[in-house]
């Protein structure tokens, strides 16, 4: 299914979510050539963030098969900072693999584009950011979210030192990973300490039945393993943006904006026909990013009656209601709780049957079924041995 057009507005929140390639084990938290996977991927992060400064960090939580990331983009400029930041760490993890002695992976993440998905509201910036915080926890890593090492701290700025591979001579030698929260959620609880203190508290609300699998255990998975859980199906839809709320006035803003994607695409899509028609002089909807951005076409200002897709100030003011806290409150723990039933608790699953102490072969074959679907996985530990580098040491004659 091709990819529906994306609105790019400037200062819209997003949360950016990808998956790696297979759903391989590759940012499985470990030393590669003794540096920790977590710097890898917070230099690479920290390294976009300085290339684009309107992209604001809010939180970043990285998993070993996937990422989420949310990020507030006051200029238009998600689509670069996306593109930059899965080349940089995809290619600095191969790198870093490559010099433990495993296999590099062509690419890291998945071939499929990543998701990208607008946040709008309070609560829906609060639900989000809490489940991707809680993503280690949920799945029945640890039980604990400050137990994974790999989560950016909440509204921090910690500093990461150049990891010594791929990154050239003129990359800094020490980025700065600057998070903050999004201005919505600082007004809705009255400042940057409150809605901290709430996105803490939901997080401890949050809790698994059952043992967790350990810190200790999910670092020893090997990076070319995968969990044995069914994959998504390609073709599944993915929301674009996401309210939530309850009653008569989140039914209708949901509509409205539903409504505004559907205006956008149209009339996206009237231009795109045009322009096969031979048409020249085009005016694209406002929101349109590639044409605009690489070609330097004409943009249609925002329609007079937009919500959703129209430039939206960064910073505002203003004191909240006790109401206004109740309800965003109320609203990210409903969807907090409607998440977690469809929480994939085999996230960290590895395939080996014998269980964590058992010996991993070489070569271990596991079929994955799903009803009308059927692949044939093999895992491979995928450690480069001096043997197996060159089976003729005195190579070709």
């Amino acid at each position: 299914m091709a990819t529906q057009p994306r609105n790019i507005t400037r200062g819209a929140v997003w949360a950016v979510c990808r998956r790696t390639n297979l759903r391989k084990y590759f940012w499985t938290p470990r030393q590669w050539a003794g540096t920790h996977v977590r710097d890898i991927w917070w230099y690479a992060l920290g390294l976009c963030l300085l290339r684009y400064p309107g992209i604001h960090l809010f939180s970043s939580s990285l998993m070993a098969t996937h990422h989420h990331t949310e990020v507030g983009d006051r200029f238009g400029d998600l689509p670069d900072f996306v593109r930059d930041l899965h080349r940089e760490s995809s290619k600095a993890l191969s790198a870093f693999m490559e010099a433990e002695g495993y296999e590099a992976p062509g690419g890291v993440w998945d071939a499929r584009k990543c998701h990208l998905m607008r946040l709008e509201g309070a609560a829906t910036q609060l639900g989000h950011i809490v489940y991707s915080r809680n993503n280690s926890v949920t799945a029945g890593l640890v039980a604990d979210a400050r137990e994974w090492p790999m989560i950016t701290p909440l509204d921090g700025s910690p500093r990461v030192k150049k990891p010594p591979f791929y990154f050239g001579e003129l990359a800094p030698s020490e980025v700065v990973v600057a998070s903050e929260l999004p201005s919505e959620l600082r007004v809705a609880f009255g400042g940057r300490e409150r809605a901290r203190r709430e996105i803490e508290t939901l997080q401890r609300a949050q809790r698994v039945a059952g043992t967790p699998r350990g810190l200790a255990a999910v670092s020893r998975l090997e990076p070319w393993d995968e969990p044995h859980t069914a994959r998504e199906v390609a073709a599944a839809a993915t929301p674009t943006f996401a309210f939530h709320g309850h009653g008569p006035e989140a039914d209708l803003a949901r509509t409205e904006r539903s409504l505004e994607v559907v205006r956008f695409r149209r009339e996206r899509r009237v231009v795109v026909v045009l322009k096969q028609a031979g048409a020249t002089q085009l005016v694209w909807p406002h929101g349109t990013w590639n044409p605009v951005r690489s070609d330097g076409a004409a943009m249609a200002p925002a329609h007079p009656d937009a919500i959703m897709f129209r430039p939206k100030e960064w910073e505002r003011g203003g004191v909240p209601a006790a109401a206004s806290m109740r309800g965003v409150r109320g609203a990210a723990a409903a969807m907090l709780a409607e998440v977690e039933k469809e929480i994939d608790v085999g996230e960290a699953e590895a395939p080996c049957a014998e269980g964590d102490d058992a010996p991993a072969s070489d070569v271990r074959v596991s079929r994955v079924e799903r009803p009308g679907a059927r692949r044939l996985v093999v895992l491979r530990a995928r450690r480069v041995t001096p043997s197996s580098k060159s089976a003729d040491p005195e190579g070709d004659t």
